[in-house]
C-alpha cells in the first residue's frame, strides 16, 4: 500500500464503522466545535485491532468463512498508554502487554515491538517518531529509552539507571539532532528534570530540578517539540505547561489547577501542532483541551462518556498529531485510539452549509480561534475519576497508577491538598 493512500485508508475505516463523514448533505460524524462556531475538527475513525487499519484480502475472508475465526480482529491492546504518528505509521505503547504496536500503513502490516532479547521492553511509556521514522520508547522500569528503526528493529538505547529514575516520555527535535527525555522523578527524590542527547546517543545536557518555580518540575510526565524547536513539558504535578528553547532555557509557563474548562485537573497527555497550539488530555474532564502557544484556551473536544461513542472518553491518556493533521487520542478504559482530523477552511464551510465533504482535494487546515460556546458542566473536585485498569504491580522504582498518599512529600509550595496529580505513567 502506497503512503499516499493512507488518508484514504482512514476514510475507509470510517465507512467500515457504519457511517461516513457526510451523508445526504448532513454530517454524520461528530465535529467540533458546534454552531455558531465554525467546525474545526471531525471524528474520522477508531483503532482497536489490525483490521481497523489493514483490510483483509480475499484469501483472509475465505479463511474466516471456513474457520469462523479471524485472529486479526482481536483487540490489539491490553492497556494502551501513549501514541505517536508520522508518515502513515502509528505507534502505540501498551504497558499491559509490555510492548509497542506499530501499525505500518505504507507496508500494510502490524508489528509488535519489544519482544526480542535486544530491545526488550519491560514497561513502555512515552513514544515518538523522528524525521527518519526511527521509533523511540521510554521504558520507566528499565530506566532507559530504546530506539528502533522504522520496521521496529532494535538500534540502540539512550541513558541508564545512572541517568534516569523514571523516564516517562521522549521527544525529538525537528531535524533529529536532539533527543529530550523527561524524568518523572518521584516524591522521594530530586531527579525531576529533562535530559538532552545528541543524534549519536551521547548525553549533552540536563535542565530542570524539583520544585514549583520557573524551570522546576514536580512529576513532569510528557514532553513535545514544537515547529520552532521549542520544548514543551507537561509539568503534571504543578498542573502547568512549561516552555523552553532547544537548549533548555526557560521561556514561559502557564496553566493552573482547577475543575473549570481551561484549568488542568488531571492532565494525562500532551501534543503540539504545526501552529504551536498545545493539546492536553484530561482524565477528570474526559476530553482534550487546545491552548494557544501562550496558554489561551481555544477549544475543547469530547466529554466524559458512560458509553463507548465517538468523542466520549472514560480515561484519555496519550495524544499525538501527525504530519497530515490527524489527531490520535488514547482511551485506556475503552481500549481504543480515536482518530480525528483538523478540517480545512473548505471542509469547515461545507459542514456549516450541510454540503458533502470534498475528499479529493484537501487544503491547509483552518486556523483555530477561541470557542464562544458556553463551557459544559464538569465533575466537582470530589467526584471520583474512573478506576484505571489494574496491571501487575511494578517495583517501587516504577511510577504507580495510584496517587501518592497524603503523607508523601510534596513539591515546595505544593498545590492545595484537594488537587492531586494523576499518576501519569502506565
Amino acid at each position: 500500500m502506497k503512503f499516499g493512500r493512507y488518508l484514504a485508508v482512514l476514510a475507509t475505516v470510517a465507512l467500515a464503522c457504519g457511517c461516513s463523514s457526510m451523508g445526504s448533505g448532513n454530517a454524520l460524524h461528530p465535529y467540533w466545535p458546534k454552531p455558531p462556531d465554525p467546525p474545526r475538527f471531525i471524528y474520522e475513525s477508531v483503532i482497536r485491532s489490525e483490521l481497523d487499519i489493514i483490510k483483509d484480502t480475499r484469501a483472509d475472508n475465505f479463511r474466516t468463512q471456513l474457520t469462523g475465526f479471524n485472529p486479526r480482529a482481536d483487540t490489539a491492546f491490553l492497556k494502551p498508554y501513549d501514541v505517536a504518528a508520522r508518515g502513515g505509521r502509528i505507534v502505540v505503547s501498551d504497558s499491559g502487554g509490555t510492548l509497542v504496536h506499530l501499525f505500518d500503513i505504507p507496508n500494510g502490516a502490524l508489528f509488535r515491538i519489544g519482544r526480542s532479547e535486544k530491545g526488550k521492553l519491560i514497561q513502555p511509556s512515552g513514544v515518538t517518531i523522528d524525521v527518519k521514522n526511527r521509533i523511540y520508547v521510554a521504558d520507566v522500569r528499565a530506566k532507559h529509552v530504546v530506539v528502533y528503526n522504522e520496521l521496529g528493529h532494535y538500534l540502540h538505547t539512550l541513558g541508564s539507571p545512572e541517568v534516569f529514575d523514571k523516564p516517562a516520555d521522549v521527544a525529538v527535535s525537528n531535524s533529529g539532532d536532539r533527543v529530550y527525555v523527561v524524568d518523572y522523578g518521584g516524591v522521594n527524590n530530586a531527579r525531576h528534570r529533562v535530559s538532552m542527547f545528541n543524534a549519536n546517543g551521547d548525553q549533552i545536557g540536563v535542565f530542570g530540578e524539583h520544585g514549583r518555580g520557573p524551570g522546576q518540575f514536580h512529576l513532569a510526565s510528557h514532553i513535545a517539540v514544537g515547529p520552532d524547536d521549542n520544548v514543551y513539558v507537561l509539568d503534571a504535578g504543578n498542573f502547568r505547561v512549561q516552555v523552553f528553547d532547544r537548549d533548555g532555557k526557560f521561556l514561559r509557563a502557564w496553566g493552573k489547577v482547577g475543575v473549570d474548562i481551561g484549568d488542568l485537573a488531571r492532565p494525562r497527555g500532551l501534543a503540539v501542532d504545526r501552529d504551536s497550539n498545545v493539546y492536553i488530555t484530561d482524565g477528570t474532564f474526559g476530553n482534550f483541551q487546545i491552548f494557544s502557544p501562550e496558554g489561551r484556551l481555544l477549544m475543547w473536544i469530547g466529554n466524559t462518556g458512560l458509553e463507548d461513542k465517538p468523542g466520549e472518553y472514560a480515561l484519555p491518556a496519550g495524544i499525538a498529531i501527525d504530519d497530515k493533521d490527524f489527531i490520535y487520542v488514547v482511551d485506556q478504559l475503552y481500549n481504543k485510539i480515536e482518530v480525528l482530523r483538523r478540517l480545512s477552511e473548505d471542509d469547515s464551510n461545507r459542514i456549516a452549509h450541510n454540503l458533502p465533504l470534498n475528499h479529493s482535494i484537501r487544503g491547509p487546515s483552518a486556523p483555530l480561534t477561541p470557542n464562544t460556546a458556553t463551557p459544559p458542566k464538569v465533575p466537582k473536585a470530589t467526584a471520583a475519576a474512573p478506576a484505571e485498569p489494574t496491571v501487575d504491580a511494578a517495583p517501587e522504582t516504577a511510577p504507580s497508577d495510584t496517587p501518592a498518599p497524603a503523607t508523601s512529600p510534596a513539591a515546595p509550595d505544593a498545590a492545595p491538598a484537594t488537587a492531586k496529580p494523576d499518576a501519569t505513567t502506565p
